[in-house]
């Protein structure tokens, strides 16, 4: 069971997060609070699989405490759920060591697959989160020029991972045909010809690290 940690000072923010995730059977909020310094307390008894937390809370914001988590708690894991999608901010977490960084816009499927990918070890930024760490001198995003989609971002991270389009639709729960069309489409937009194309392009990108 995947435990999880919600830290949001609006109640309506972490019930409706809470019902969101209740028909995962393999994820379970364990605890909910309202400021940063609640969580540190809980984490000096108990670690779990994931701490979310937003940015702006009393007491202690998210800045301050996902500093003290990396320093006091290090390989917990912690994500960033907010309305800011500001670059400066983005960038600053990303640096602390955030394993992912979602806007308050998530859908419940998105976001239970950035939290299974998350505990599985890897990171999730959403393709609008994404957008906003694009370098701004390029003008208009470097995915979005491409108009790929949050759903091929995400194959194309997977596919970068060496996972089939079996195993990638069971992650997903979509089907390998469906997956199959995904690359179709990828390969049009990126203009590739194969897979080992749709990889260069997620290391190029800065989508996927070496």
């Amino acid at each position: 069971m995947i435990e999880i940690i919600l830290a949001d000072d609006h109640a309506l923010i972490t019930e409706g997060i809470s019902t969101m995730l209740q028909d995962a059977s393999d994820m379970e909020v364990v605890a909910t609070f309202q400021n940063g310094q609640e969580v540190l307390r809980y984490l000096q008894i108990r670690s779990v699989d994931l701490v979310i937390l937003d940015i702006d809370m009393p007491v202690l914001d998210g800045i301050e405490t996902a500093k003290a988590i990396v320093a006091n708690h290090p390989g917990q894991k912690f994500a960033i759920l907010t309305m800011h999608d500001e670059h400066a901010l983005i960038k600053s977490f990303v640096t602390l060591g955030a394993s992912g960084y979602f806007l308050k816009t998530i859908d419940k499927d998105e976001l239970e697959l950035a939290i299974r990918q998350i505990v599985e070890g890897r990171t999730y930024f959403p393709i609008d989160v994404v957008t906003a760490l694009a370098d701004s001198t390029v003008g208009t995003s470097f995915y979005r020029q491409y108009d790929l989609t949050s759903r091929e971002i995400e194959i194309i991270t997977l596919l970068s991972d060496g996972l089939s389009n079996k195993q990638i639709g069971e992650k997903i729960h979509i089907s390998p045909r469906t997956v199959d069309t995904h690359r179709t489409n990828i390969m049009r937009k990126l203009d590739v010809s194969n897979v080992a194309g749709i990889i260069r392009f997620a290391y190029k990108s800065g989508l996927v690290k070496p």
